[in-house]
């Protein structure tokens, strides 16, 4: 059963080009695993209140965690590590359990 994760990813408003950057480096890497990303979006700051400000909400789909743990520690993963920490200041992973799809 494949899991879903949601990656929701901090930082300041300064850093949104920088974000960008950042995740253009990280889709070649999912779509090389045969993962792509599903959806990412920007919150919209009027129905967002999170402090510090959500800059980043992605989806992710995998055909279970060792896939997920196999893409997080792909060695061209790790190379951006840094970059990773200068733009994002705090990342919260959400991972799927039981998943239930409604319409």
């Amino acid at each position: 059963m494949d899991i879903k994760i949601i990656l929701n990813l901090y930082g300041t408003n300064s850093e949104v080009l920088a974000l960008r950057s950042f995740e253009a480096k990280i889709l070649p890497i999912l779509n090389d695993h045969g993962w792509p990303l599903d959806v990412a979006f920007r919150p919209s700051p009027d129905l967002c209140t999170l402090s510090p400000p959500l800059q980043r909400n992605s989806h992710l789909k995998f055909p279970n965690q060792d896939a997920f743990h196999f893409y997080r520690n792909d060695p061209r993963h790790q190379a951006v590590r840094s970059e990773r920490a200068r733009v994002i200041t705090k990342t919260k992973i959400i991972g799927s359990g039981e998943i239930q799809i409604y319409g």
